[in-house]
């Protein structure tokens, strides 16, 4: 059991230093959750981006931009939420320059420390951003279509919503932007 976040995160970088690390190519950082250990909303995203990997933080960026002002438009302060991720390096094409989905193996290395983070925030409600959160929460295959704006309630959590991830949104669009906004309006309810 960790005592708080620092504990987890220096039990993390190490046993991630041996077991992600090697599988991941040319990322420069494990990239930790970022905010109030004690926050009633959690977001939790796929794996951190070429920024991420740069600065250390989750959802900064063009991405962290389209968040924070996602969170803004629903009356959410983003320094109120505690936001991470499930694999904690950045996924790369091969040639190290591209990102892409997390392959199984790494989320099954990465998942218990997200269960850990979970244990140690408590959050009321989480919203997962996009298909790999989304669905290794709800222990699910099915389509994002069929998950985001649908309410779950799971033992280790009161309220469980998926969401479009930011850049999902970026790449498809003004309509995805506004169901999103108004399903992070509806976790408010929650929080």
């Amino acid at each position: 059991m960790y005592v708080n976040l620092q504990h987890l995160y220096e039990n993390m970088d190490k046993d991630l230093d041996k077991k992600l690390r090697p599988l991941m190519g040319k990322n420069k950082t494990i990239v930790h959750g970022e905010g109030p250990e004690k926050a009633s909303l959690m977001l939790i995203g796929e794996a951190p981006g070429r920024d991420e990997d740069e600065l250390g933080q989750p959802f900064c960026g063009r991405c962290g931009d389209l968040l924070t002002k996602m969170l803004l438009d629903s009356g959410i302060d983003r320094s109120k939420v505690f936001i991470t991720n499930v694999v904690k390096c950045r996924p790369t094409s091969t040639d190290g320059q591209k990102n892409r989905p997390p392959h199984s193996q790494e989320i099954k290395i990465c998942k218990n420390w997200l269960w850990e983070e979970i244990k140690l925030i408590k959050p009321t409600a989480i919203m997962t951003l996009g298909k790999v959160p989304s669905c290794l929460l709800l222990n699910t295959k099915a389509q994002m279509k069929d998950l985001v704006g649908r309410t779950h309630q799971l033992s280790f959590c009161n309220i469980v919503i998926p969401n479009y991830h930011p850049s999902f949104i970026m790449v498809y669009g003004k309509e995805y932007l506004e169901a999103s906004v108004s399903i992070f309006k509806m976790v408010t309810k929650y929080v």
